[in-house]
């Protein structure tokens, strides 16, 4: 009896020695092929993306670049039509007729108050005012269409990075940047754009083209008109109906306003003054749609770079 107790004691010395020293094995293995696989989708999706915005940023420069071909060529064309334009505008103060119909006008102005000979010339400059018009609203036009295209586009590259990163099984947060903050980054671009297409469009081409030609033209006729302006009266034009110059007011070689008199030498000193006119006219029109081009080359060049940071997510 005492022997088997013995042994007994022994098995379980043996047993208990033997269980002290075993230990349950690591799960290293596992967790690293497990780690191993994370890697390698995040790897491949990386890549994925990376070719996503390489291509998209591809297509951006290349929308960009064709935008700025249709814009010049927009004001090649422009810049074309300015001499018949110009041509068109002036017309109205050539010739000894329109040269005294605008004194004559200006005399009334003088006497009667009113803005006759200022309505005259603006209307006169019509032709060349819509040209610019039809420029600046062409180019705004281009370059909105560029804006738009560009924003879609990164909200498509967006939406295909969370359709890649959905089937990879891999949260968009693996990537270092979220949907919002990408989102965010479109729409700093986008407002960046917004800011460089108004900086474009906010030339006030109008105001400087009349600035210049309406002081040019007004300069001439005033200048006789308050040579005489002493001998203006309103009885001596009180008679005289709006309108143009009546052929009775061009006695023999003067014009007669309400007293005042002007000689066929005076108007002829403005006729000739105003043959250079047309030239004036074209060259203000063709720097004002250069400093157009100018402007839009400047909003374009912001495009590219504004809109870098969107594709740069896997970076």
């Amino acid at each position: 009896m005492i022997r088997l107790a013995s042994v007994l004691a022994t098995v379980l010395l043996i047993a208990f020695s033997s269980l002290h020293r075993w230990k349950p094995a690591p799960k290293t293995e596992a967790t690293a092929d497990s780690a191993r696989a994370t890697a390698e989708k995040l790897a491949a999706l990386r890549a994925e993306i990376a070719t996503l915005a390489s291509k998209a940023a591809q297509e951006q420069a290349q929308d960009v670049a064709a935008t700025r071909v249709e814009v010049r060529s927009l004001l090649a064309r422009f810049s074309g039509e300015a001499e018949a334009c110009a041509q068109q505008a002036a017309r109205p103060f050539q010739g000894f007729g329109n040269v005294s119909n605008c004194i004559y006008m200006g005399g009334k102005d003088q006497v009667f108050g009113g803005h006759r000979l200022p309505d005259y010339i603006s209307a006169s400059m019509q032709p060349a005012t819509d040209l610019l018009h039809d420029a600046e609203r062409q180019v705004g036009n281009q370059l909105e269409a560029l804006r738009q295209r560009s924003l879609a586009r990164a909200n498509r590259f967006i939406s295909r990075t969370l359709s890649a990163t959905a089937a990879a099984r891999l949260e968009p947060a693996a990537l270092g940047c979220s949907p919002a903050e990408v989102g965010k980054l479109a729409g700093q671009a986008n407002q960046v754009c917004s800011h460089e297409i108004t900086a474009a469009l906010t030339l006030a081409m109008e105001a400087i083209f009349l600035k210049a030609n309406y002081a040019a033209i007004r300069q001439v006729v005033e200048r006789l008109i308050e040579r005489e302006a002493a001998s203006l009266t309103a009885a001596g034009v009180a008679a005289l109906a709006d309108g143009p110059l009546p052929i009775g007011e061009i006695i023999g070689a003067c014009v007669v306003v309400g007293g005042a008199a002007w000689t066929a030498w005076d108007v002829r000193k403005a006729v000739t003054t105003y043959r250079a006119l047309p030239g004036q006219i074209h060259t203000s029109l063709l720097g004002l749609l250069n400093s157009l081009g100018h402007q839009a080359d400047q909003s374009l060049d912001a495009f590219t770079p504004a809109f870098a940071p969107v594709y740069a997510v896997t970076k």
